[in-house]
């Protein structure tokens, strides 16, 4: 089974280099820890890669957000595992256009973002809830 293991990229003694991330015993990354040459060093800066070999071996730059690089590692992983069980990779919604969730979501936020921009969208809850006398299940 591929494993997905996560990299960072970056400078040392004028040299760049990949090493791998540090994993801490919460399962998050430890931002400033690499291992170097077997020995645990600490360095700032550099950019997450993630790693895996499916036939072959590849390389996908995370950015340089710990928690991001922790985020998309865990989702490869899963479709990695998916795949290995003939597991359809994405879920759709229940509508017969077959439109996935993720491109739901995305064309929701956009409309709401041009929204926003335009000004036509302005609802402020709180004011909502002082204009009613609360929210219609509070007694």
């Amino acid at each position: 089974m591929a494993s997905v293991t996560i990299w960072k990229h970056l400078e040392i003694d004028n040299r760049w280099k990949c090493c791998r991330a540090v994993i801490g015993a919460n399962n998050k990354i430890k931002p400033k820890l690499v291992h170097v040459n077997s020995r645990t060093e600490e360095h700032a800066g550099g950019t997450y890669y993630l790693h895996w070999q499916n036939g072959k071996q590849i390389w996908k730059k995370s950015g340089t957000h710990p928690a991001q690089a922790m985020g998309e590692a865990e989702r490869q992983q899963a479709l990695l595992n998916a795949l290995l069980f003939d597991i359809p990779a994405q879920t759709t919604l229940g509508d017969p256009s077959g439109e996935t969730i993720y491109a739901s979501i995305k064309a929701y936020l956009e409309a709401m973002q041009s929204g926003i921009a335009a000004g036509t969208v302005r609802w402020n809850w709180q004011q909502e809830r002082c204009k009613t006398g609360g929210f219609a299940n509070e007694t």
